[in-house]
């Protein structure tokens, strides 16, 4: 049984920013859709471990913080940003 994921607001905001900013969108765009796939799947499995029940994911370009509620299936992504090549 799959995972209900949201983005916060402000995280969908980030997100819509780093994607109007950038001047190759298709990777912003592939990431945030395997980062909705993997935290939908399995979120518990995804990143690591921060506080508490907050978690961190890198998919680049993409870097996000998310919580896991698995009483209710639900995944939030209470943050994202762009992730720059070292």
């Amino acid at each position: 049984m799959n995972y209900d994921v949201s983005w916060l607001p402000a995280a969908e905001k980030e997100l819509a920013s780093i994607w109007l900013d950038s001047s190759v969108r298709q990777p912003v765009t592939e990431a945030a859709k395997r980062i909705d796939e993997l935290l939908a799947r399995a979120p518990r499995e995804q990143g690591e471990s921060r506080y508490g029940d907050i978690r961190i994911l890198f998919v680049r370009p993409l870097g996000t913080l998310f919580r896991v509620d698995p009483s209710t299936r639900r995944v939030e992504v209470i943050a994202v940003w762009q992730v720059r090549a070292s």
